[in-house]
């Protein structure tokens, strides 16, 4: 599923007429998404709580991987020992 859906916005990419300028911004925020949703939609908490920001990839990209491992990180009970203080 992972390898096809990547297969298929890497071609997307690819077409210069896909939709207008609002499409091209798409690509480098949704590609690296994608992984993260599959795995917290399966509940793959282990694969989840182990996902790497995209390098390069933007911001709210490289946010969202880190808020997936954190909701992963709880479901797992893996709470930091460090406390603020």
């Amino acid at each position: 599923m992972l390898d096809d859906s990547t297969a298929a916005i890497a071609h997307f990419e690819t077409m210069s007429d896909m939709g207008d300028h609002y499409m091209t911004g798409m690509f480098p925020t949704t590609a690296p998404s994608w992984p993260i949703f599959y795995h917290l939609e399966l509940r793959d908490w282990k694969t989840a709580a182990a996902l790497q920001a995209v390098a390069g990839a933007p911001p709210e990209s490289q946010t969202l991987t880190y808020w997936a491992r954190t909701v992963a990180a709880g479901h797992l009970h893996q709470h930091s020992r460090h406390r603020p203080t």
